[in-house]
């Protein structure tokens, strides 16, 4: 009988062992933290009031859930391009959960969000901006279900742009330019959302299939961050490198960006979570391409505009009191918003590629961008008082017009083709200066698990690349 206990006892032990082994390795995978994250601003959104100290106790554990996670090599075998999104997404998800739960505080109860950026602060700013529906939030409860309440969050959540809502990013595109109310049927929407889906990741695919026929090739010299102190050394070719590779290496950043939005844009509207009409298109048109402003205000998408914004105008308006208006403060947000996105984007870079941050060139690539904004926005100026017809954003205007006025923004008729043409080149070559400073870094890390866009490969077979993942 002692050893039947025995034998029992020990098989139990040895359950009780395996599922707790099982159940530490649950709570500790990564996508436990991003769901753990993603379900914390669900419920702070959902249940709590805008100003609940809650959303901001509940903080810390956020960004422990980032750092736990941190450079985790779990999905490597993913592929280049959902390892790299997913681990960037977990890395930077303190900014987000800051944006909808402590700076712009959705909630439930308000219908929407409550401010305009800031947690705490009550000035002028804030009282503006606020709705007059919102006003009362901390203190009105709206009836609604928990599932209802849930669903709000998730919406919040998954809408990064609110568009077809009050507070739609600005610049957010649209199914047509002529009618922003048209949207494509639904099954119009998916046979083009899977069309689109198909044609990006094959692309995807055989550019890094294509890598893999010579996977020991170095970074061509020309594409080194060193240009303007280098220039005696510099050849035709190398001139030529960098300007062709720098569009080949953003054309495959909204490739990947595009691959995962039109995925979960498929998915929320088979689900009937959203419509066509929630899901627009994910970038502007190339032909607004003529100056940086414009290819990072415009062209590129918006899904993290506000993200990065926030901090920006919190710091400039609740910190430091600075105006609404005025050079100082608009050159201040603009600096702010790029230097937390460097911030951001750094730490995916070194999450997914193990860039360290003394080689990371990402902060000085995105905080590089003010500079060419205020260039050319002073060149502009400078036209605008010898020529006139234009403001500093290269905008038309009408007599008794100020440059930046609503009947502006709406309307941005562009500049003449002459101007637009040299408008692209200076976007271009103003972005093979810059690039490299954020990419060549990265390009230098290779890694061999890495090196596939996904876990399969069909450019591989065909051009016939033997490679490990």
């Amino acid at each position: 009988m002692a050893d039947n206990g025995s034998f029992f006892s020990s098989n139990t032990d040895a359950s009780s062992t395996t599922t707790t082994a099982k159940l530490r390795n649950v709570l500790s995978h990564p996508l436990t933290g991003a769901l753990a994250q993603t379900l914390l601003s669900v419920i702070m959104m959902g249940f709590t009031k805008p100003r609940s100290m809650l959303r901001l106790a509940f903080f810390p554990l956020i960004v422990l859930i980032a750092i736990a996670h941190y450079r985790t090599t779990t999905f490597h075998s993913w592929g280049a391009v959902a390892s790299g999104l997913f681990q960037a997404y977990v890395s930077c998800y303190p900014v987000y959960y800051s944006h909808y739960v402590l700076f712009r505080r959705f909630a439930f109860d308000a219908g929407g969000p409550s401010s305009s950026h800031s947690f705490t602060s009550n000035n002028k700013h804030n009282d503006k901006s606020r709705s007059n529906n919102t006003s009362n939030a901390d203190t009105e409860v709206r009836r609604g279900s928990a599932w209802s309440r849930l669903l709000f969050g998730l919406k919040v959540h998954s809408y990064c742009r609110y568009p077809t809502t009050p507070y739609e990013v600005p610049n957010c595109p649209h199914w047509s330019d002529t009618d922003e109310s048209y949207a494509p049927s639904r099954s119009v929407y998916l046979l083009r959302t899977i069309a689109l889906v198909v044609s990006s990741l094959l692309f995807m695919d055989f550019q890094m299939a294509f890598k893999g026929l010579d996977p020991n090739a170095p970074v061509p010299r020309g594409f080194e961050v060193s240009f303007f102190s280098r220039l005696g050394d510099l050849t035709m070719t190398m001139v030529a490198e960098r300007l062709l590779i720098t569009p080949i290496i953003w054309i495959s950043m909204a490739t990947g960006v595009q691959i995962i939005y039109s995925v979960c844009g498929l998915l929320f509207v088979c689900l009937g979570f959203s419509e066509p009409r929630q899901c627009p298109p994910l970038y502007g048109q190339l032909s607004d391409l003529y100056s940086v402003r414009n290819f990072w205000g415009t062209v590129w998408h918006q899904l993290i505009r506000r993200f990065y914004n926030d901090p920006a105008i919190f710091l400039a308006h609740d910190v430091l009191g600075l105006p609404a208006t005025g050079l100082t403060q608009r050159y201040f947000k603009i600096f702010v918003t790029f230097f937390v996105s460097g911030f951001a984007h750094a730490l995916g870079d070194a999450a997914a590629r193990n860039v360290s941050w003394a080689e990371s060139g990402c902060v000085r690539f995105f905080c590089t961008q003010t500079v060419g904004i205020i260039i050319e926005d002073g060149v502009q100026e400078i036209w605008r008082r010898i020529y006139g017809g234009v403001d500093g954003h290269g905008i038309g205007l009408q007599k008794g017009q100020k440059p930046g006025s609503k009947s502006i923004a709406s309307k941005r008729p562009r500049p003449a083709v002459w101007k637009r043409v040299v408008g692209f080149l200076w976007v271009w070559a103003f972005l093979a200066w810059t690039t490299p400073s954020w990419f060549y870094p990265i390009m230098s890390h290779k890694r061999a698990e890495l090196e596939r866009a996904f876990p399969w490969s069909v450019g591989e077979r065909v051009l016939g690349v033997q490679r490990k993942i």
